[in-house]
């Protein structure tokens, strides 16, 4: 298994070239993710293959939503929140999105129990290049993030999305949440101008897996903090002195480009506890200082 990503927060790795790996973060959590509940099987569903069928597709007694080689128009999200429970949504074919500097969420998941599933095939084409300037989220043109989801008691499955504008998947306020298989290809951002270009984020949520799963960026490949605001990735200068508890980062491999750090902890001593971790991360060469990691782990944080 390969790597994630990680940010100016507390477990980081900078992720430039390839990742896969099994991540589980518990904040103020226990540890294991178990049963999320049945989805309904062979029941009718509601195709939505234009966006102004979005709001009728939420009202439509059918709990499967097939999204379809949809068309997002520019700066609109598609918003699929406020989702009946045990709502089943399928991405098929390939999702592409209209061209427009917006500070904004692309794409929105809030609901409970309810499973995200992509389709062999399926492709969330978010053409990042348009937006690329080299700067990321710290100037230039503004950029919208791609991926909100805030669910619970849920499951996001088999997802393949490519070239996003600045950060891709961000995880708020999330409880018993699995993530498998969510293939992020932000490979063009090498040559293209990509920055800012984070995988994966987690904030503020309890019991969340994030398993076998891929990332090519430029950026962080998987960054975990607390607190309330995790949209500027987490506390910069000052160690995050929020908890994080039953921390398991397992079988995580991967090749980080020369430019980045592997593996970059900051946190208040005595705010952790309760972590285990498994991890081979090499190709770093910046050394940055690491800050309150647990005596009784042998992390090589802040090393090349």
């Amino acid at each position: 298994m390969k790597q994630l990503l990680g940010r100016n927060t507390i477990v980081r790795k900078t992720c430039h070239q390839n990742a896969l790996r099994d991540y589980h973060s518990h904040l103020y959590s226990p540890v294991f993710l178990e049963g999320f509940g049945s989805w309904l099987n062979d029941v009718s569903g509601f195709d939505l293959t234009n966006f102004d069928q979005l709001d009728a597709a939420k009202r439509s007694p059918d709990k499967l939503i097939v999204i379809k080689d949809l068309f997002v128009p520019a700066g609109k999200t598609l918003d699929l929140t406020e989702l009946q429970q045990g709502t089943v949504i399928e991405f098929s074919g390939r999702v592409t999105f209209g061209f427009q500097h917006w500070d904004g969420f692309m794409v929105r998941l809030k609901g409970k129990n309810i499973r995200v599933e992509g389709k062999p095939g399926n492709l969330l084409d978010v053409e990042g290049h348009r937006w690329w300037d080299g700067k990321g989220g710290n100037g230039g043109k503004q950029k919208p993030r791609f991926m909100q989801v805030t669910l619970d008691d849920s499951i996001v499955v088999g997802l393949n999305i490519k070239n996003t504008p600045k950060d891709c998947f961000i995880v708020n306020w999330s409880h018993n949440l699995r993530v498998e298989r969510i293939n992020i290809d932000i490979k063009d951002g090498h040559t293209k101008g990509g920055h800012n270009t984070d995988g994966f984020g987690v904030s503020g949520s309890k019991n969340v897996t994030v398993s076998n799963c891929q990332v090519y960026n430029q950026d962080d490949c998987f960054a975990t903090t607390s607190g309330s605001n995790y949209y500027n990735s987490g506390p910069k200068g000052d160690p995050t002195p929020f908890p994080i508890h039953n921390l398991v980062v397992n079988n995580v491999h991967g090749t980080v480009s020369r430019k980045g750090t592997n593996i970059m902890i900051w946190v208040d001593p005595g705010s952790v506890s309760n972590w285990k971790w498994n991890s081979n991360v090499s190709g770093g060469q910046k050394v940055r200082g690491c800050k309150g990691v647990p005596r009784e782990l042998n992390i090589p944080c802040g090393k090349k």
